[in-house]
């Protein structure tokens, strides 16, 4: 027997804010931990929120933090630390202080309390960057850069094209990928090239697919060349299965898009049969499943369809009757799909 719920109004005396496209397209897919995080920043109702006041709010340590709002910061709920742009080396190791920068920020308070004032010229607090690889600090930078003639050219190349100036912190990352990561300087501007190229300008995802790409042995222009064809094709495959199911105002989750490599690798289908699939999903269901239209398709596989003029023999037992022949069984048994497709988590 279901129950019934009803809210108890004597803890809403306070309350704060949750936006509605959280609810709508990120509590699912979002970590528990990542949700957890959010929300304390939304209770904080501060515009500026530290790292290290967050992590014990959570009982957790900051690099499990950082990973958590990774999230967020992906999908620009979330900005870490700005600092004032470095325009040059040399200018950067005139300014520097003679200790290596931090981007971390001080501890804020408890919620409702006063903060300190901001000093001029200092940067400002936020969601802090912590570093998981050794980081150079602003004078180190500007010393390395003045020796190694690559590391200058990557300092010098990258803000062209990022369209902005690098902040101390861009710069560390930078030089520490290129010193201890081992990632070549043309390596890593192809890889700043590429993920400016999909919309992610951020450090830290620039930072991330760096290090993907040095595990996996990208470590040369031609394998960087190969790796950003790869994914511009898979990314082109993405946006015309979208358009083609309809779906404008969210992202795909990384179950569909392994669907859709699969369609387009493993069964070697081309986009009218993916459309197709999609349209006899629509008017077998009634709504869009990713799981159904992985169904329908891997069938048409096993039957040797590869068009849809294949596909189309199957649906017509009528003509087959007006034969006085035995209609054709369907590629795919309409029956045993829902019974095995009870719920569409998608």
């Amino acid at each position: 027997m279901a129950l019934d719920y009803r809210l108890n109004f004597d803890f809403w005396e306070g309350v704060f804010a949750v936006p509605t496209d959280l609810i709508d397209h990120h509590l699912i897919r979002c970590s528990e931990l990542s949700l957890k995080a959010l929300l304390i920043i939304l209770r904080s109702q501060k515009r500026e929120v530290s790292s290290k006041w967050l992590a014990q709010k959570l009982d957790i340590p900051i690099p499990q933090l950082e990973e958590a709002l990774d999230y967020w910061v992906e999908r620009e709920y979330l900005a870490r630390e700005q600092e004032p742009a470095v325009t040059s080396p040399a200018k950067a190791q005139a300014a520097a202080p003679q200790q290596p920068f931090s981007a971390t920020s001080q501890p804020a308070e408890a919620p409702g309390s006063e903060a300190a004032p901001q000093k001029a010229g200092e940067p400002r607090s936020n969601v802090a960057v912590i570093t998981h690889t050794p980081r150079p600090s602003q004078l180190e930078v500007a010393q390395m850069a003045e020796r190694d003639p690559q590391i200058a050219f990557l300092l010098a190349e990258a803000p062209h094209l990022l369209g902005k100036p690098l902040s101390p912190t861009d710069c560390s990352i930078l030089v520490s990928l290129y010193s201890w990561a081992g990632i070549s300087a043309d390596v890593l501007l192809m890889i700043v090239g590429y993920c400016c190229s999909i919309g992610k300008k951020n450090m830290r995802y620039i930072e991330k697919t760096a290090t993907g790409w040095a595990d996996d042995g990208i470590d040369t222009h031609e394998k960087a060349e190969q790796r950003i064809q790869s994914l511009t094709e898979i990314h082109s495959r993405e946006g015309q299965v979208k358009t083609a199911f309809g779906i404008h105002d969210r992202q795909l989750v990384p179950k569909e898009k392994a669907y859709i490599q699969s369609w387009f690798g493993d069964l070697g289908y081309q986009l009218p049969m993916i459309r197709l699939a999609y349209e006899r999903t629509i008017e077998n269901t009634g709504k869009l499943s990713f799981q159904y239209v992985n169904s329908i398709l891997n069938s048409w596989h096993s039957k040797g369809f590869r068009t849809p003029e294949d596909a189309a023999q199957e649906q017509s037992p009528k003509r087959q009757e007006s034969r006085n022949a035995p209609a054709r069984p369907p590629a795919y048994d309409l029956e045993e799909l829902e019974r095995k497709i009870t719920y569409d988590h998608l």
